[in-house]
């Protein structure tokens, strides 16, 4: 499947958006960007172990929950990931 021209323009138009948000800090913490995206990845790598070690025991109703706080934080630090990008090129 082809992702249509819309579906691509509004994933630019969030991370645009994300990274304008992320912009109104105050100038000390863009360094704390990457820093605060390595520990969203860490959290949700802890999250994903959690599931599946959650499912492994036979709970896998209740593993959809660390797991999709899994994800959230994986895309939560793709954001920041972004924006401390943008944050670079524009100082």
């Amino acid at each position: 499947m082809r992702a249509s021209a819309d579906t691509v323009s509004s994933a630019g138009n969030l991370l645009s958006a994300w990274a304008r948000g992320r912009r109104q800090l105050t100038p000390w913490a863009y360094p704390w960007l990457r820093a605060l995206a390595i520990l969203r990845f860490t959290i949700g790598l802890f999250l994903t172990g959690l599931g599946a070690w959650m499912v492994s025991d036979g709970h896998p109703e209740w593993a959809a929950l660390p797991l999709g706080g899994a994800a959230l934080h994986f895309a939560i630090a793709y954001l920041d990931v972004t924006a401390a990008r943008a944050a670079l090129r524009r100082a």
